[in-house]
Parts: C-alpha cells; structure tokens; sequence
C-alpha cells in the first residue's frame, strides 16, 4: 500500500458485487459496488475504534477503503452497506452470490483482517462461509456463500457489515 512506517497497520476493502445468476427462475440482477459504496454508513461499533479510515484509489486494485491505525491493540472500524432487492429477485447465485475482492496491508489476520457480516430482509443475521478472517497482500476475491438460508423480500433491504480491522 506504499505506507513505510512500521507502526502503521493497515486493513483496506474493496470491490463488492453479489447477485442472482441470469437464467428463467432468478432475477439475472448483478449489484457491483466500489468503494465509495453508494449510501454507506460508517459505524465505530463501541471501544477499539481508534484510527482512520481513508478512501482512495490505486491504478491496478481501484477504488478502496483503508482503515489505519499506530495502536498496538486491535482496532476496527464497520463500513454498513444496504441493498434493495429487485422486484423480480427468486433465489440468490448457488455458486458465487457474493463476491468481495479486498488486499490488506499484511498477511497475517492476527494483525488486520477483514470481516464481512450479512442480515436478510427480516434483519436477521446470515451465516456466511468464506466471510471472514479475510487477509491478503495480493489482491484476492472471496467467495462468500451462505445465502441459501435467510429471507429475501423483494424490494425489501439486505445489509452486509464490513469490519475492517488492523493493530
């Protein structure tokens, strides 16, 4: 990420995309966002939160968040991102319904990481696989899936929570 100093941890976040695949029983509706996600909030979830987090871009990776801090102790910091879901929605992608592509400041997730968290239309919480402890210098895709179980209104909003987390 071009940062020299030691002291400074970073976590970045990425490109977003998930959807449905394009066939007669789903909706074939494909959302793509880059940082800056569009209506996002940032949200300091309680203690731990000391940093800073900085939107930029970077010719290969584009557009991306980072999250640093010089604390040694773990801090994190939540990018929550809402989604309608389209009016003809009927099952979400068997194989890929989200993809998260992402690069962190280092390797190792005991040092930053990033954590995605996904609620249904309900507002209850889904349980992903592929979503967490995400941690990579290169720039990677993760597959997230899990989706097959929740609620899915059309038209209603499903939310995914982005932990960025450094120390």
């Amino acid at each position: 990420d071009g940062l020299a100093n030691q002291a400074l941890k970073t976590s970045g976040a990425g490109v977003l995309s998930w959807g449905a695949p394009t066939n007669a029983n789903s909706s074939g509706t494909i959302l793509f966002l880059k940082p800056e996600y569009p209506h996002a909030v940032y949200y300091a979830d309680g203690g731990s939160n000391v940093g800073q987090l900085l939107f930029g871009y970077d010719g290969t990776f584009g557009n991306y968040y980072k999250w640093t801090t010089t604390n040694s102790a773990d801090q994190d910091y939540d990018i929550v991102v809402q989604a309608r879901i389209p009016d003809n929605f009927v099952h979400w992608a068997g194989i890929n319904p989200i993809e998260f592509r992402y690069k962190t400041g280092v390797s190792s997730s005991a040092n930053n990481q990033i954590d995605l968290t996904f609620y249904d239309t309900a507002g209850s919480e889904v349980t992903l696989t592929g979503g967490s402890d995400l941690s990579n210098t290169s720039a990677t895709t993760a597959t997230v899936t899990g989706l097959t179980s929740g609620t899915y209104t059309a038209g209603g909003y499903v939310t995914l929570v982005i932990k960025v987390q450094a120390d």
